[in-house]
């Protein structure tokens, strides 16, 4: 028996139709699939990049901000040592003129008790009108 290009027998020996082979439309439509798979996959590849990216970016961020909060902490902390400092040492130069001038102390300590009840007394008044 003889074969037209487009027909074929099956495995039970009966003929079948064949289409005829790819070209025209066919071959635009499968190039065109080609051509949206490497499109997809270059995006693909674009997007994961960006991703990268932005948690390299996020993450270089993250450690200047921890940085930042760092030396913020420690000049904090020298700064309230030195407040600190400071106070304790005036705190004991007081309590060495108290013990060196008891008398000039005590006159000291009453003339500015009298002079902040006047300064209470004269806003007592004011506030009276």
């Amino acid at each position: 028996m003889t074969q037209s290009p487009n027909q074929g027998t099956s495995s039970g020996g009966q003929q079948q139709q064949r289409r005829p082979a790819s070209s025209g439309v066919s071959g635009v439509a499968d190039t065109a699939r080609e051509a949206a798979r490497d499109v997809a996959s270059r995006a693909s590849e674009l997007v994961g990049d960006a991703k990268e990216t932005a948690q390299n970016w996020a993450s270089s961020v993250a450690g200047s901000a921890e940085q930042a909060w760092d030396s913020t902490r420690r000049q904090a902390s020298d700064v309230a040592s030195g407040v600190a400092r400071r106070a304790e040492n005036a705190f004991d130069d007081v309590g060495n003129f108290i013990r060196r001038y008891p008398v000039a102390s005590l006159v000291a300590a009453l003339g500015l008790g009298f002079l902040i009840a006047g300064g209470f007394a004269a806003t007592s008044r004011r506030s009276r009108w």
